[in-house]
């Protein structure tokens, strides 16, 4: 989260990014996990990134 942060913080945020689905970006453990919310899904629903 802190890269995503520094390159909204530099270039602004996105409406969107997008992503392949790897386990890079949701294969996060953690009890939200089992509900469907990652830690990076949760990120961009805070902060309005499709």
């Amino acid at each position: 989260m802190e890269v995503l942060d520094g390159a909204i913080g530099g270039r602004g945020r996105p409406k969107s990014i997008l992503s392949d689905h790897g386990s890079t970006f949701y294969a996060v453990e953690a009890k939200k996990r089992e509900k469907g919310l990652t830690e990076f899904v949760g990120y961009l629903l805070r902060n309005h990134i499709r």
